[in-house]
């Protein structure tokens, strides 16, 4: 699925600020269910599904956290990849709802 954004924005990378608040601020959204299987599958949190997600998708996320082990939880993100499929499942998620 083309991301809307990516005729607009060609040479500049685009950055994702707040991409967990989907889990943190909105749980019992559109996109928990997929999460969460995402999440076991990879054996991760739901955090670094979203920030994974980002960055398969070529933007940057930013994030932070005053707890010195949630910032090391969200270097997982980079041990894995989502398949284009996962990507699409995400998104679909939120465009359908």
């Amino acid at each position: 699925m083309p991301r809307p954004y990516t005729n607009i924005c060609q040479g500049i990378a685009t950055e994702a600020y707040g991409p967990l608040t989907a889990i943190t601020k909105a749980a019992g959204g559109p996109v928990d269910d997929i999460l969460n299987s995402l999440a076991r599958k990879y054996a991760v949190n739901p955090g670094e599904i979203c920030l994974r997600w980002c960055i398969d998708q070529d933007v940057v996320p930013i994030t932070t956290s005053s707890k010195e082990q949630r910032l090391s939880d969200y270097l997982r993100a980079m041990t894995f990849k989502l398949t284009p499929k996962e990507v699409n499942q995400v998104i679909t998620a939120i465009v359908v709802w």
